[in-house]
């Protein structure tokens, strides 16, 4: 470094280099100049014992030279707290799920009177839809009867021309005139009758509605199959990734060195084979002796063993159940147990976990009171003073590091139970056995407890046929809430908003896990066990008397032999795992190559999504020329119908001038206008009831919509019947009171954000158990490891101690999973008197501080694998034994093989310390005295040993530079 121009020059061996170069050469070698553990100057010795167990344990990491060490202690801690975080959000994700689904369940009976306001309001719309299409048909009807007289008018018309024609010259222009009209209206009615019976008449009209409907099925279908392309891509990409990225790993693992240690473990299992034929021989030779009475001895002891293992899994109900409690809550089997050991530590009655003080018989009550109690009243301790609340959880906080749930119960746990309902033979007729309460066994304490949180009292168990008179039983007891039958239970539901309003809940019962069928108590089977079982110890000890002799002879035999076969099992499992791994692995390797193969002949099913497209686009043409082909053919039909009606119309007026013509006389005149005014009225019937007609089929159009026909069958068929229902319909909607009219949309909300809800959980519960597993295995590897280290550096820590006279252990702390809080802890004591106490900055001497520090360093030195340490001035504030002591030590652990280099800088060395070939002196002469030193130099200053030692001491001591 140059103060003159503020720069700094680098050089490795000589040769320039970048800064970041030296740090990367620095950190490849393992050098940590900040570690106390391989670089602790004089005035650091103080910091290093204010090191808490927690930075020691890192320092310790680090000067190992173990990157992986390091590495998964941080990946614990980081996992530690994501999976915290997950925990968390699982828990609140749980608690907006259950509010949702409440909120639902009271919007309910808004949710039902909007379905019924749509669904009045759809019938509304079908009756005025139904008595358009009657009013429709009725003016029709009467359209025919109006054109039928008009004709038959016309037809008289036609008659009295006929006779005015013989009279009258004119008549046959007219007649001509009449022939000409009839023919256009006959043309008329022929190309009306066509287009109608295209439309109409004909299966044509029909198969182009079927065909049209046809296509737009098929369009939604090739559309449904169009979308859901993206995600079996997604799916097949992602499996072709996954084989691939096996495939390679199982092929690095099939390339790898696959002997194993074969050759020697085949020699072991020869050796340990002969071994054992010469043993069994020898046993066999002494099993003669007393075959008779060891026959005896035998079968008695395997009856006793039978009986015995009988007893123990009837008895060992509270085990299974704590096991599947810790499995729930880690932690609360170690808090149980510790509350056996320190019960009288407590001033009135401590229980618990509440599972494990529960006796039930049989596997349908336990079901059942699974069911009705929530899961997590079973981890529950219960007390019956407050102090005594308070003492066990801090007691297991601080001992079991276990956040306990506690109840102080406050009555009087020898009260009888309050039973509002009634006792459960009161209802013996519909099939009811027992109220919860009466299904199991427990001290007074926890069956308070249970009812006071969970109502034991109103519920009822009943066997098949409360199930079958279930509605009956709910009916004839209306505060009963819960029912429990051997297959289902039934949970009545009130609304909070309208106590009137009720549903019934039926769910399926589920096996119990915490009262498994292994868990039940057997009080006859354990009885009868403990009986046979003593018999079965009886005939066992008189037999063993006659035994013992020869026994005495045999067993140092058996022993030697079961431990020789227990290697050779040992052996020859080793052989098989290496045998079974290698079949196993070629044939996994193959199994994932057929199927990349298989899979990747199959191609991408985007691949078929044009082929989808293209048959999706002739599919919408069709169904547009078909659509236009059904346009043009009503439009024919609308024209034809105009022609019609022009061409009648000019007929009816051609005959109406006939009759005028006809008046050559008084009588015909008089019977012409009366066919005229006929005539006329008919016309203008037709005229009027075409308009009606006309206005009708408007209104029915406009409130029609396609499918109402098919619903018309449900509605009076006459129209003052149909308007009567409809008028009730509105009436009925008009008095329906809506509180809330977004209750449907917001219900529908919530139902999506439910399913979604659901969703996201399974996967933060996935996430959660994978995180789980990552830390178990990683806690394995790292702790091992650790444990190892730990346990080398106390031994060789204790060695040291004991050498000075004094006492030391290094230990690991662990805390489960609290992996910030895994920490190394130094313990430390120089008299005879004292204990062993955690090394610090206030409790110890500076001296003895300095001891403590340099023996830790020296522990170290046979495992770091950095390439170098340093220790400056370690030894001034010790007195001159220890100082001699641990120089010795230094000096001894430092010149082993394969151990680090190791630099001691200090100003000065008691004299006649040991040194060997391994102990290089350096000495920085300056200062006044470099003349008198310089004078008096001898090389003998430079050489190990007493001899060197004394040429130094006897010179001035030099000023050390800085």
């Amino acid at each position: 470094m140059y103060s003159s121009k503020n720069s700094s020059d680098w050089s490795i061996n000589g040769k320039e280099c970048l800064n970041r170069d030296v740090q990367a050469r620095v950190a490849s070698l393992n050098i940590h100049l900040d570690n106390l553990c391989q670089f602790l100057p004089q005035d650091k010795v103080v910091e290093f014992a204010r090191l808490n167990p927690q930075a020691l344990l890192r320092a310790t990491q680090a000067s190992i030279g173990e990157d992986s060490l390091t590495t998964a202690h941080d990946r614990l801690i980081q996992g530690r707290k994501d999976a915290a975080r997950l925990e968390s959000a699982t828990k609140a994700l749980a608690e907006s799920l259950d509010t949702l689904r409440a909120a639902n369940v009271r919007a309910e009976p808004a949710v039902r009177a909007l379905k019924r306001r749509k669904r009045l309001k759809e019938d509304i719309r079908l009756c005025g839809s139904k008595s358009a299409w009657l009013k429709h048909r009725s003016v029709e009807r009467m359209l025919r009867d109006a054109e039928q007289e008009s004709i038959a008018a016309a037809d008289a018309v036609a008659e009295l021309e006929a006779q005015i024609r013989e009279e009258t010259g004119t008549s046959k222009a007219l007649s001509k005139e009449e022939a000409a009209a009839d023919r256009v209206r006959a043309k008329a009615q022929r190309s009306l009758s066509v287009v109608e019976g295209k439309l109409n008449g004909t299966e044509r009209g029909q198969s182009m509605l079927s065909a049209l409907e046809e296509l737009a099925a098929n369009l939604g279908v090739r559309q449904r199959g169009i979308d859901g392309l993206e995600g079996e891509a997604a799916g097949w990409e992602a499996r072709i990734t996954g084989l691939r990225t096996l495939i390679v790993q199982l092929e690095q693992e099939a390339r790898a060195p696959q002997d194993g240690g074969r050759t020697e473990l085949a020699a072991e299992k020869v050796r340990l084979s002969r071994l054992q034929s010469d043993l069994q021989l020898q046993s066999r030779l002494l099993e003669e002796r007393a075959v008779d009475a060891q026959h005896t001895l035998g079968l008695a002891e395997q009856g006793a063993q039978r009986w015995s293992t009988a007893v123990s899994e009837l008895q060992d109900t509270r085990r299974l159940r704590l096991e599947e409690l810790n499995r729930r809550k880690p932690g609360i089997a170690r808090a149980a147990q510790w509350l056996e050991a320190n019960r009288d530590r407590f001033r009135g009655m401590v229980l618990g976990p509440v599972a494990a003080c529960v006796e039930v018989s049989s596997i349908e009550h336990a079901q059942a009171l699974e069911c009705h109690v929530t899961a997590d009243k079973w981890t529950y301790f219960v007390v019956q003073h407050r102090e005594d609340q308070d003492l066990l959880k801090q007691e297991l906080q601080r001992q079991c590091g276990f956040d306990a749930s506690i109840a102080n119960f406050t009555g009087n746990p020898e009260e009888a139970l309050s039973r509002p309902l009634g006792e459960a033979a009161h209802y013996a007729r519909y099939g009811v056995t027992h109220s919860l309460d009466q299904v199991f066994e427990s001290p007074a304490l926890v069956k308070h407890f249970l009812q006071e949180e969970s109502r034991l009292t109103e519920a009822f168990i009943g066997n098949s046929q409360a199930q079958e008179a279930v509605k009956e039983i709910l009916a004839q007891v209306p505060r009963l809430t819960n029912l429990y039958t051997p297959k289902l239970s039934y949970r009545r539901i009130r609304s909070r908003y309208n106590a009137s309003a009720e549903s019934c809940s039926i769910l399926t019962i589920s096996a119990p896990r915490i009262f498994s069928p292994a868990s039940l108590t057997r009080g006859s089977e354990l009885e009868g066990a403990q009986a046979s079982l003593s018999e079965c110890q009886a005939r066992v000890a008189k037999h063993q008397a006659e035994l013992a002799a020869v026994r005495a002879a045999q067993q140092p035999i058996l022993l030697q032999l079961q431990e020789v076969g227990k290697q050779y099992a040992d052996v020859s499992e080793q052989l098989r795992d290496i045998h079974a791994r290698d079949r196993n692995l070629d044939v996994t390797l193959d199994q994932k190559k057929r199927e990349l193969a298989r899979l990747a002949e199959q191609g991408s099913p985007l691949t078929r999504k044009p082929a989808l497209e293209e048959e999706s686009a002739r599919i919408r043409a069709a169904a547009h020329a078909l659509a236009l082909d059904l346009a043009a053919t009503l439009l024919k039909l609308g024209e034809a119908h105009r022609d019609f009606a022009v061409a009648d119309l000019e007929c009816k007026a051609l005959a109406l001038r006939m009759l005028a013509a006809r008046q050559v006389s008084t009588g015909r005149i008089r019977q012409m206008d009366g066919l005229k005014q006929e005539a006329g009225e008919k016309i203008r019937r037709v005229m009027q009831l075409t308009r009606e007609l006309e206005a009708v089929r408007q209104m029915f159009h406009e409130a029609y919509k396609t499918g109402d026909d098919a619903l018309f069958a449900q509605f009076p068929d006459d129209l003052l019947e149909l308007t009567e229902h409809q008028q009730t319909l509105e009436t009925e909607l008009a008095g329906l009171v809506i509180t809330n009219p977004g209750a449907w949309e917001e219900y529908q909300l919530r139902e999506d954000q439910i399913a979604s809800q659901e969703r996201e959980l399974e996967g933060m519960q996935a996430q959660l158990s994978a995180c789980d597993a990552e830390l178990q295995s990683v806690q394995e590897q790292w702790l091992s490891r650790i444990r190892n280290i730990v346990d080398h550096i106390n031994g060789s820590f204790q060695r040291n101690f004991a050498s000075v006279g004094c006492a030391g252990e290094v230990v690991l702390r662990e805390t489960e999973q609290d992996f910030e809080g895994y920490a190394v802890e130094i313990r430390v004591k120089f008299r005879e008197s004292q204990q062993l106490e955690t090394l610090d900055a206030h409790r110890q001497s500076g001296g003895e501080r300095s001891v403590s520090t340099i023996l830790y360093l020296i522990a170290l030195q046979g495992i770091t694998v950095a390439p170098f340490r340093v220790v400056d001035e370690i030894n001034q504030g010790m007195d001159p034994i220890n100082e001699r002591k641990v120089y010795t030590q230094l000096v001894e652990a430092a010149s082993r093989p394969g151990t680090p280099q190791c630099f001691l800088l200090t100003p000065k060395l008691l004299p006649g310390l040991p040194f060997n070939e391994a102990v290089t002196v350096l000495q920085i002469m300056n200062g006044p005295y470099i003349t008198d030193v310089a004078s008096s130099y001898s090389p003998d200053m430079l050489l190990g040993g007493r001899r060197g030692a004394s040429a130094v001491a006897q010179q001035r001591p030099p000023l050390a530079a800085h």
